[in-house]
C-alpha cells in the first residue's frame, strides 16, 4: 500500500514574527503513554481520511508503544507505524492517569 507524499509547512507564519506554537504530538509522546487524538495538522484531507480508516481519529485513546526508529501506537486490537513527520502532524492530549484510590473507589453518582 502506497504513502502518499506530501510537504509540511515549517518555519515563520507568513504574518508574524515568531514561529508556530509548541503542541503537543504523538511524536512528544512516551512509549507506555496513553493519549488521546486531538487532531492534524499539516496533513492532506485525503492522508487524514486515511488514518481514520485505520481508527486513529479526533477522540480515540491510542497508547504508544515505542517511538525509535518509528512512531508505534496501539489502536484497540491494531498496531500502526508511522515516520517521524507524520507523528509529528498528529495531535494529541494526554489521559489524565487515575491515582490509586480513584482506581479503588470510583465517584459515585
Amino acid at each position: 500500500m502506497l504513502i502518499p507524499r506530501f510537504r509540511l509547512h515549517r518555519g515563520r507564519h507568513r504574518h508574524g514574527q515568531g514561529r508556530h506554537p509548541a503542541r503537543p504530538t504523538l511524536w512528544h509522546a512516551s512509549p507506555g503513554q496513553e493519549v488521546t487524538i486531538v487532531g492534524f495538522e499539516a496533513l492532506p484531507p485525503d492522508f487524514q481520511h486515511y488514518l481514520q480508516a485505520y481508527g486513529l481519529m479526533p477522540g480515540r485513546t491510542v497508547r504508544v508503544l515505542a517511538q525509535r526508529p518509528v512512531t508505534i501506537v496501539q489502536v484497540e486490537h491494531t498496531e500502526l507505524a508511522f515516520e517521524p513527520q507524520i507523528a509529528r502532524c498528529i495531535l494529541v492530549s494526554p489521559v489524565s492517569e487515575k491515582t490509586p484510590s480513584e482506581e479503588t473507589n470510583p465517584p459515585t453518582p
